[in-house]
């Protein structure tokens, strides 16, 4: 499933997905977002449901303008309890392939 969305509408996003199948989610950073603190609050409850159950994996590429050590430390922070359930948490820097 592709779709784009500003950062503050991801929540929004991953709550319309009801596949129970899913295992990987890819997000994709274009240009430099706007980090706010508590921004993806939601996510760790959203990625809790049960429909979420196989997801083993939560990766962010980045694009060309991008921080990639300032986004990564912001997305960790952010969803910090993901990786205590078993969700691994990849933040790729720019030009890297995230397959």
């Amino acid at each position: 499933m592709y779709s784009h969305a500003a950062l503050e509408d991801i929540p929004a996003v991953l709550e319309r997905i009801t596949s129970p199948m899913i295992n990987r989610i890819e997000l994709s950073f274009h240009g430099k977002p706007e980090l706010e603190e508590g921004l993806w609050r939601g996510i760790p409850t959203i990625l809790a449901r049960p429909n979420f159950r196989q997801l083993r994996k939560l990766e962010f590429g980045l694009g060309e303008r991008t921080d990639a050590k300032e986004i990564e430390m912001w997305v960790l922070a952010e969803l910090h309890e993901l990786d205590l359930r078993g969700i691994a948490i990849t933040v790729r820097p720019p030009g890297s392939s995230l397959l």
